[in-house]
């Protein structure tokens, strides 16, 4: 039986031997001219020193270049490494400056927020106070517009007289300062 590389196959194993009589063949002439050549140049074979120095040359050079490439690329690495690692650290303090400032910002919105909430209870109270003297100032004799209160020797019926409005002396509650009001009756306000 034929042990056929190609089982199913007629004649696979002549094709095979074929194949490989041939190379070995093409093996043999290929030697038989290199040593011809080498015959007619008077070599031999053997290499003169002039072509050994040559060889060494070559090898040098191309192991020298290859030496050099290597290192050139570890060099670039090197410095897009040192590149990556500056650009992360700038996104970094980038980032923690940005974070530092939103805080600032944050505590100083506390701190006018609280100045508003003292603002606030101060003139809540100022406005309480003056509240209660409009209202004490109302009870007795007089009249009190806004935050001034009318000279008392005027009577209603001489406010309604006055339709162009007048100009009448009061008391500014808030100053305690004596002052002239222009008081403008209901149908001209």
């Amino acid at each position: 039986k034929d042990a056929s590389p190609f089982p199913g196959k007629k004649n696979a194993g002549v094709k095979a031997k074929e194949a490989h009589a041939a190379t070995e063949l093409q093996k043999m002439y290929r030697g038989f001219a290199v040593r011809k050549a080498n015959k007619a140049k008077g070599t031999r074979g053997r290499e003169t020193p002039a072509q050994k120095n040559a060889a060494a040359r070559t090898v040098g050079r191309v192991y020298r270049g290859h030496v050099g490439r290597v290192a050139h690329r570890n060099s670039m690495n090197m410095l897009e490494q040192v590149r990556a690692c500056l650009n992360i650290q700038r996104i970094a303090r980038g980032k923690f400056e940005r974070d530092r400032i939103k805080k600032a910002k944050a505590r100083e919105g506390r701190k006018d927020a609280s100045a508003l909430l003292i603002q606030l209870a101060v003139r809540g109270g100022w406005a309480r106070k003056f509240a209660k003297r409009l209202k004490l100032a109302g009870d007795r004799d007089g009249l009190v517009l806004n935050r001034y209160k009318l000279d008392h020797h005027m009577t209603s019926k001489d406010k309604r007289k006055k339709t162009g409005g007048a100009w009448v002396p009061g008391v500014c509650l808030k100053t305690d300062r004596l002052v002239v009001v222009r008081y403008v009756g209901d149908e001209h306000a």
